[in-house]
């Protein structure tokens, strides 16, 4: 895990001490909607496949995966996020191989091995634009000939969106504020717990800048969909089903 990432590890710590899951989901479901509507799509893997996880976590989205029948890797930068997933996938009676360990990298995973990769809301934790064309750049690496990259990122939100936001108490305490970076994409920042040092935690990415990242990774778009709730309409996703380009 790079040192611009640990601040993931410090706030899995910190939440933990009260016994809470990182992330709330409502109505005890472990699956945002937009994961959720990307797994009911005909091309997302089917019972019994493999696929590798990037950004497990807690390990929620992880036991919904496993749930469907699918043989889950999941890899996470924050040793006690996967700590917790594997408490939670052994409660919950389901098994998975967990990693601690770079997306950026993936250096424990082999070239080309991969026919599912599923980007867990990983991406858009990723704020560095040279970081994120190696975490592209590494999925291509290891994705099969004919294998297939979901990702499932956050999109482009409307100023106005973030000043309305409700933020829980936790949240409130790391201070979270907005601002716009170099390429125009608004990024949340926070100040993790126990330090004084604010750093970039989330990028909204604008479309026309994630379409170009993943040109110059050398993928194929196949599908492009933009997802938001219909109780929140301008908390917007974006959800990329994308293969190797053949194009040199």
């Amino acid at each position: 895990m790079t040192k611009d990432y640990l601040h993931e590890d410090i706030c899995y710590r910190d939440i933990h001490r009260d016994g809470k899951p990182y992330y709330q989901h409502e109505n005890g479901n472990p699956c945002d909607p937009d994961l959720l509507h990307l797994f009911s799509w005909a091309s997302f893997p089917s019972k019994e496949k493999k696929i590798l996880e990037l950004g497990c976590g807690d390990g929620f989205v992880t036991i919904t995966l496993a749930s469907m029948g699918l043989s889950v890797t999941g890899v996470d930068c924050s040793p006690v996020a996967i700590h917790h997933a594997e408490k939670n996938l052994k409660e919950a009676g389901f098994t998975a191989a967990l990693h601690t360990g770079d997306a950026c990298k993936l250096d424990f995973v082999q070239p080309q091995s991969q026919c599912y990769i599923l980007d867990s809301h990983c991406l858009h934790c990723i704020t560095d634009y040279k970081d994120r064309a190696r975490f592209l750049t590494q999925s291509r690496r290891v994705l099969s000939s004919k294998g297939t990259l979901f990702l499932a990122t956050m999109g482009e939100q409307p100023m106005e969106w973030t000043k309305t936001i409700e933020l829980s108490p936790w949240q409130q305490k790391l201070g979270i504020s907005y601002a716009v970076d170099e390429k125009g994409c608004y990024v949340q920042s926070l100040i993790p717990p126990g330090t004084s040092v604010r750093v970039n935690s989330r990028v909204f990415i604008k479309e026309e800048v994630l379409r170009e990242e993943i040109n110059n990774a050398g993928f194929e778009t196949v599908r492009f969909e933009r997802f938001a709730p219909k109780n929140d309409p301008g908390n917007i996703t974006f959800l990329v089903e994308l293969i190797k380009s053949t194009v040199s």
